[in-house]
């Protein structure tokens, strides 16, 4: 199974308002590349599931562990909660 990470759109247009990078494009232009790339995986033939990504919850973790709200510090939080 391939599990895919998403934002809903009032997560991401919080997550483009607080983070300390700047998160290019628009909601839409996320979406899209998004579904794009899920008609690649589905060529696959594996299942996938989509994984939606809390902004609340990321910026807790972030909190806790005294990291700045920057891409690799996003990426690892949802790395780890793709590997549960």
């Amino acid at each position: 199974m391939i599990k895919v990470p998403y934002f809903k759109k009032e997560d991401w247009l919080k997550l483009k308002e607080i983070s300390a990078d700047s998160i290019p494009g628009t909601y839409e232009s996320y979406i899209n590349n998004l579904n794009r790339g899920l008609k690649e995986y589905n060529k696959s033939n594996e299942k996938i599931k989509k994984i939606a990504i809390n902004v609340n919850e990321l910026v807790e973790y972030l909190r806790l562990n005294n990291l700045p709200n920057i891409s690799d510090n996003r990426a690892i939080y949802i790395y780890n909660k793709l590997s549960n």
